[in-house]
């Protein structure tokens, strides 16, 4: 009987990793890799996808922190997307911090549009932001980030493919484990 609960629990694990929820945001660089020579100004889009196609879930909100080199970029500027909401018309609020370190730069912006409208604003996939570094040496730039916050427009936290998975993987792992631990 042990062993038959321990399989509905690896099959229900199996099913959660494959059907996840209905959607999960991924974010990722474009390009995700540069050649950077000295003096030279390039640009990098922070690009979300796996959202709805002008449909739920949307992207409401976000804080993320960008990395990079700082031996081999010095950063410039960056500019927000208009997925969110137009920043003029007081649609969207841009409350980024801009460079909070010498390799981090922090972008936080804040829809203040209806669902409908934020939905009606936004494909499946799209740049939230674009930043701008100058290169200081010749080298490949590459950069990385860390979600702070991410929401919906409901302002519930978007899921991420990573914590389906882990959180699937410790279902397993506690199972096996006490398994186990019934058996000795």
């Amino acid at each position: 009987m042990k062993g038959f609960w321990f399989l509905c629990l690896i099959l229900g694990c199996i099913v959660a990793l494959s059907s996840g929820p209905a959607r999960s945001a991924t974010l990722g660089f474009e390009p995700s890799l540069q050649a950077v020579s000295p003096g030279e100004d390039i640009s990098v889009g922070l690009v979300i996808s796996g959202l709805g196609d002008y449909s739920a879930p949307s992207l409401g909100a976000f804080d993320i922190t960008v990395g990079f080199d700082p031996s081999l970029l010095s950063f410039s500027d960056y500019t927000l997307g208009p997925y969110l909401g137009d920043l003029s018309l007081g649609e969207a609020m841009d409350v980024s911090s801009g460079q909070v370190s010498a390799d981090s730069v922090n972008l936080v912006e804040l829809s203040f549009l209806d669902v409908a409208s934020l939905e009606a604003l936004q494909p499946s996939s799209f740049t939230i932001a674009t930043l701008t570094f100058e290169g200081l040496q010749a080298g490949n730039a590459s950069f990385h980030f860390s979600i702070n916050a991410i929401g919906d427009e409901y302002g519930n936290p978007l899921p991420e493919p990573r914590t389906v998975l882990l959180l699937s993987l410790a279902l397993v792992g506690i199972a096996a484990f006490r398994k186990r631990h019934i058996r000795v």
